[in-house]
């Protein structure tokens, strides 16, 4: 913050020319010596004795005005453009305009920090009038008729400096809040920046804390199954099953064989869609059929625990769509085998609709899986799309079903919703935003 200059501006307010000449000669040695000079010339050129000479004091910036409205417009432009005066000298009575005290109240409203002498020889106020006008203030002197010029360079000396010294002490109040609000700022980032570190550093922590369980989980699943297709493989080699148990260990084997291959696979799957090298294909399918397939996979197991299953359809449903079906059967899959699994007895159901909001050529579609099963407390569903959090928590899965779920919706440009309670079952929807299309599947 630049340092304030020095401020030496002085506005006379008299209606008397000849009092601003004299200020000018007392306050202005500049102005004085110039105007000895003429008075030299003059004096030679009429042949009478040269004036001595004046010397002395501070130079001081003058400004005149006759009248209060004009030192009221003088004030306001100086204010305007940043130049404000130190102080005036104010002459009582200025007929046929606003008499001193009036002039003062004026230029007050206009800059309050204006220091003030009145001039007075006799008024229509008494001084307790004036204080009463004016208020009881540190700004305002009074200096008496006939004018002492000693008296007034040290009374303009005396309040150009206290008008100085005030602003040199706002200019530091100033730099002082200024620098307080600079380390209050400092001190405020330095405590964010802590608690960013803080919670870095417990993100950090928790995240190689799960990588760490992820490594667990998935060691544990793939070698259970990989112990599993070793021993069928040890029976075959072994020749010790034969006729139809021969059969049901080839189907173990291949059972244990298929699971091992679908945890690697999801294990990928993961990875690619965590690291971002997930890619979307486009193709154009049809709603119901992805619906249909994904629905006869599950029907049989479902129908085996004795549950009512149901697949719906809306005719609302366009023909075909710009879609991948692979990954929205693979999203249904994980819906539909955690409703299987977690029912024990009632219904689980698959229903497809879809709306039309955003045109006829862009429809929403919702799948949505229902089931009566044991459902899921409430405070569990805000972790319930990460990894091991429901599947493995409940047993039978590997504990990336609906984690894989939600990452293939969030590739296709939808989401997965739940809705559960405790004993009430749960509903998932899976919403997309498609684009229907003409062209048809190449046989």
């Amino acid at each position: 913050m630049t340092q304030p200059t020095e401020n030496r501006r002085i506005l006379l307010v008299d209606d008397n020319q000849s009092i601003h000449d004299d200020f000018r000669k007392i306050l202005s040695p500049a102005e004085a010596a110039q105007a000895d000079s003429l008075d030299d010339a003059r004096a030679a050129f009429l042949g009478a004795a040269a004036a001595p000479k004046k010397t002395g004091g501070a130079c001081f910036e003058l400004s005149s005005a006759l009248q209060g409205q004009d030192a009221y417009e003088v004030v306001r432009t100086a204010v305007g453009e940043g130049r404000p005066f130190a102080m005036a000298f104010v002459d009582m009575r200025m007929p046929p305009g606003w008499d001193g005290v009036e002039t003062i109240q004026k230029l007050w409203e206009l800059d309050p920090d204006l220091q003030v002498v009145i001039c007075t020889a006799f008024s229509d106020y008494s001084w307790e009038e004036t204080v009463s006008a004016l208020g009881v203030t540190d700004r305002l002197l009074i200096l008496k008729k006939p004018f002492d010029a000693i008296e007034i360079r040290q009374l303009a000396s005396a309040l150009t400096e206290k008008w100085n010294a005030r602003a040199r002490e706002k200019h530091l109040i100033e730099e002082l809040t200024t620098a307080e609000r600079e380390v209050r700022a400092y001190a405020t980032s330095l405590e964010t920046v802590n608690r960013a570190m803080i919670t870095s550093r417990a993100v950090a922590d928790r995240a190689a804390e799960t990588r760490n369980e992820l490594l667990m989980h998935i060691s544990n699943e793939v070698g259970k199954h990989l112990q599993g297709v070793v021993a069928h493989a040890e029976i075959f080699r072994a020749g010790e099953a034969s006729g139809p148990e021969h059969l049901r260990e080839f189907e173990s084997f291949v059972d244990a064989s298929t699971e091992l291959v679908r945890r690697i696979d999801e294990v990928l799957d993961m990875t690619r869609m965590e690291s971002g090298r997930a890619a979307v294909e486009l193709t154009p399918c049809s709603v119901r059929d992805v619906a249909r397939r994904a629905a006869e996979r599950h029907r049989d197991r479902a129908e085996a625990k004795g549950l009512e299953f149901r697949c719906e359809l809306s005719d609302a449903l366009p023909d075909l769509v710009a879609g991948e079906p692979g990954r929205m059967e693979q999203v249904l899959d994980y819906l539909l085998e955690n409703a299987v699994r977690f029912t024990d007895a009632g219904s689980v159901a698959l229903r497809v609709d879809c709306d039309h909001a955003n045109g006829p050529a862009h429809p929403r579609v919702c799948f949505t899986v229902e089931d009566t099963g044991a459902g899921i407390p409430k405070e569990k569903l805000g972790d319930l799309f990460e990894p091991l959090e429901r599947d493995a928590d409940h047993g039978g899965g590997s504990g990336f079903g609906l984690a894989i779920a939600q990452r293939i919706a969030y590739l296709l440009g939808g989401e997965i919703k739940a809705r559960s309670a405790r004993g009430e079952g749960s509903t998932f929807t899976l919403t997309l935003d498609l684009d229907v299309t003409d062209q048809r599947v190449a046989a």
